[in-house]
């Protein structure tokens, strides 16, 4: 995270104009259960459920103050990704196809309610310890995805996919810094067996609509007036030796 941030939450130092290069890492234990049921020799549904996963992040941040300068902070950020359960069908339209659609609901207002930093240990006096706690107010949503199969000959297969996934981010409280706005992903995907290897390679493409916000409902005006559109090629490649 980099750029300009007023704090929105830290007591007496709320509101005031800083510029920010955080940068931390983290990790923690997650879990998930899945069920399938074959419905019939064709067709099986599923239902999978992942757990929530909350954890510290640990670095240093960048923090440039009016009047008295700049200033290296530890950084520690309370980081939490959401639990989700979802609900899929996949259904063999005859030797070589296969349908498949997934519906998947993700907890975003429990995972980004507010987004949690706390600086200290600044390497220079006069500058104190900060609790920052930036409001997001994220929405749930829905995620629906839809896939294709075609197995061709010799053990080569291509797939395609469409993923549907509404915006969670309200306009009072987005900022360049989270670009979760990603609306729409179209993938294409081709795999092949060579000798006792599976090698499968993947192209996607995310994007978002253009989202303009008059006046931001965060504290400052770092981000009112502004437009926010994002998209990302995305390249996979993957093997998987069978034994």
């Amino acid at each position: 995270l980099e750029g300009p941030l007023t704090l929105q939450n830290a007591g007496a130092f709320t509101g005031l104009p800083t510029r920010v290069d955080l940068q931390t890492t983290g990790a923690t234990p997650v879990y998930s259960l899945g069920l399938q049921y074959h419905l019939t020799d064709a067709t099986t549904l599923g239902v999978t459920y992942q757990s929530e996963s909350r954890f510290k992040a640990d670095g240093n941040a960048l923090v440039n103050v009016p009047l008295l300068g700049e200033a290296q902070y530890d950084a520690h950020m309370d980081i939490a990704w959401p639990r989700t359960l979802g609900f899929g069908l996949r259904h063999e339209l005859d030797e070589c196809q296969i349908l498949s659609t997934d519906l998947v609901w993700f907890d975003w207002s429990g995972a980004f309610d507010t987004f949690d930093i706390a600086l200290n240990d600044a390497d220079r006096l006069l500058f104190p310890d900060i609790r920052e706690s930036l409001p997001l107010n994220w929405r749930d949503t829905v995620s629906v995805k839809l896939g294709y199969e075609r197995y061709l000959c010799q053990h080569r297969v291509v797939r395609c996919g469409y993923v549907y996934h509404r915006n969670p981010i309200p306009a009072s409280t987005i900022t360049p810094y989270i670009q979760g706005i990603f609306e729409h992903a179209f993938s294409l995907g081709y795999g092949f067996q060579w000798r006792t290897w599976e090698i499968d390679a993947s192209y996607m493409f995310l994007f978002s609509p253009e989202i303009s916000v008059g006046t931001n409902g965060l504290v400052g005006t770092d981000f009112d007036n502004a437009t926010h559109q994002a998209f990302i090629h995305a390249l996979g490649l993957s093997a998987i030796r069978r034994f």
